[in-house]
């Protein structure tokens, strides 16, 4: 039994199925995701830091503040300082809402 030709197509048909529908998930994921929201996932986790590392008491979510990433990659910088610190928690923020890297590790890495 022959097989027709258009057959070899099946398989590259489906690869396409599949990397659009990750596409239009990715991007609708993306589209939904906004400065707010990253802003209020961060400052949550900063207060989790702060307890773990500090104690309970003097942190806030008014301590954190955003500003735009310089670094590449990094579309979201949440700065949170308790009130009278001198040192805080950065939180370098890719554009899929994932943490990119802290400044207690940014200070660490090596220079490119």
């Amino acid at each position: 039994m022959a097989w027709p030709s258009w057959l070899w197509f099946l398989p590259l048909g489906i690869i396409v199925l599949i990397l659009a529908a990750n596409g239009v998930r990715l991007g609708s994921q993306r589209a939904a995701l906004d400065e707010s929201t990253v802003i209020d996932h961060y400052a949550a986790q900063y207060l989790k830091d702060h307890a773990a590392l500090e104690g309970t008491g003097s942190a806030a979510l008014t301590d954190c503040a955003a500003v735009p990433g310089s670094d590449p990659g990094v579309w979201i910088v949440v700065r949170c300082r308790p009130e009278g610190a001198t040192q805080g928690w950065d939180y370098y923020v890719r554009r899929d809402g994932g943490l990119a890297f802290t400044g207690r590790e940014r200070d660490e890495r090596p220079e490119t």
